[in-house]
C-alpha cells in the first residue's frame, strides 16, 4: 500500500515525532511505500529533517529553498495590494494533490488541525483518509472559523484516532451528529530508531554521586520550565547533592538559565544531533514534567521515561496520569 503522512511542519513536538515513529514502523513492512507530507517546510526543524530524511521520503510543495523563497515574496506582494489571495496555500494544495496522484496514494493519514483541513479540502473520495486529533484543535477552539473547518473536515468522513480523551470531547458532538468513526490510539516508541550514546553523570557534573532531576520538551513557557527552574532552587538549598538537567530548544529557555545563573543546572541545547536528547534519560534519577500547556495530550517524554524506568513526577494534565499508574495506583505522583 501506498501510504502519506500529512502533518502541518516538522518542527519538533509531539505530533512530529507521533508521525515520524509511526511512519517508520509502516515503512519496514515491504508492502507499504511510505512518505511524509510536510505541508510548511520554512518552519519545520533542520534538526528533525536530518534525523528523517535518510529513513523515510520527505515530500512537500518545492525541496527547493528558492522555489519557496519566490513564492513567499510573491504571496507577500499579493497581499500588499491588497488582494484577497494567498498564492502560498493555492500552490501548496496543487502540489499535494499532483504528488496524491503521481504516488499513487492510497491512505492519508493527517496530523495537525491545519493539516486536516488542507487534507479535508483536497484528497478525492477514492482515496482513504484516517485525521489523528492532537492537541491543537483545543488550542483553537474559541475561534469560531475552527468549528467551521472541523464541519467540513467531518463532512469527508474521515476515520477519527484520537490519543487522548480530551482531544475527542471538544468535538464528541460533531463526531455524534455525522456519525463519524472513531477510536483512541495510544502513542508508542521504538527505541531501535535511536543511537544510543554512553553518557555519565561525570561527564555532566564532575561527580557520580549526585542525584539528577530531568526534563526534556520543547523550549515553551507552558510546558513549566520556569516552575521547576524555580522548585529546584529551593530544594538544592537544602540538598547539596541534586542537580537540575534540562534539555529543549529555544531562547526561551536558554535566557531563563543563563538569568539564574546556577552551576547545578545544566542546560543542554541539541541544534544539529537532535536524535542524542533520548541518550540522556540514562542519567536521570527523576523525570519531572509540571507542564500546562493546552494542547498537550500523550507526551512522548513521559512513555520515554517509562521506557528508561525513571520514576516520573507529573502535572495531573492531559493523559498523563492514566500513562504513569499501574493496576494498584502506585507511582502515580502530581506537582
Amino acid at each position: 500500500m501506498n501510504i502519506l503522512f500529512s502533518l502541518t511542519n516538522l518542527s519538533r513536538g509531539g505530533a512530529q515525532l507521533f508521525v515520524i515513529h509511526l511512519a517508520q514502523e509502516f515503512a519496514k513492512e515491504k508492502q507499504h511505500k511510505v512518505y511524509i507530507y510536510d505541508h510548511n517546510p520554512e518552519y519545520s526543524s533542520k534538526e528533525i529533517y536530518e534525523y528523517t530524511k535518510n529513513k523515510i521520503d520527505i515530500l512537500s510543495y518545492s525541496e527547493k529553498k528558492i522555489t519557496r523563497f519566490i513564492i513567499l515574496r510573491l504571496n507577500g506582494l499579493i497581499k500588499r495590494l491588497g488582494i484577497n489571495w494567498n498564492l502560498r496555500t493555492s500552490y501548496n494544495k496543487f502540489r499535494f494533490r499532483k504528488i496524491l496522484i503521481k504516488k499513487k496514494i492510497e491512505l492519508v493519514n493527517s496530523n495537525m488541525s491545519e493539516s486536516d483541513f488542507i487534507c479535508a479540502d483536497v484528497i478525492p473520495d477514492s482515496i482513504k483518509f484516517i485525521a489523528t486529533l492532537h492537541g491543537e484543535i483545543e488550542l483553537y477552539s474559541k475561534k469560531s472559523e475552527t468549528f467551521i473547518k472541523v464541519e467540513k473536515l467531518l463532512d469527508r468522513k474521515p476515520l477519527i484516532i484520537y490519543t487522548a480523551d480530551k482531544n475527542k470531547k471538544i468535538i464528541e458532538q460533531l463526531l455524534t451528529k455525522k456519525k463519524i468513526e472513531n477510536e483512541k490510539v495510544y502513542i508508542g516508541i521504538n527505541p531501535s530508531t535511536f543511537i544510543i550514546k554512553k553518557i555519565n553523570k561525570q561527564q555532566l557534573f564532575d561527580s557520580e554521586n549526585v542525584f539528577i532531576l530531568g526534563m526534556i520538551s520543547r523550549g515553551i513557557p507552558e510546558k513549566g520550565w520556569s516552575f521547576l527552574i524555580n522548585l529546584f532552587v529551593k530544594l538544592s538549598e537544602k540538598n547539596d547533592q541534586i542537580r537540575l538537567l534540562l534539555i529543549g530548544d529555544g531562547n526561551y529557555l536558554s535566557t531563563i538559565v543563563r538569568e539564574i545563573n546556577n552551576p547545578k543546572i545544566k542546560l543542554i541545547q541539541l541544534s544539529e544531533n537532535f536524535q542524542d536528547y533520548f541518550s540522556y534519560y540514562q542519567v536521570m534519577d527523576l523525570f519531572i514534567f509540571p507542564t500546562f500547556f493546552e494542547g498537550e495530550s500523550v507526551p512522548t517524554v513521559v512513555a520515554e521515561s517509562l521506557f528508561w524506568e525513571i520514576p516520573v513526577v507529573a502535572n495531573d494534565h492531559a493523559e498523563i496520569k492514566n500513562m504513569i499508574k499501574t493496576d494498584h495506583e502506585i507511582g502515580r505522583a502530581h506537582v
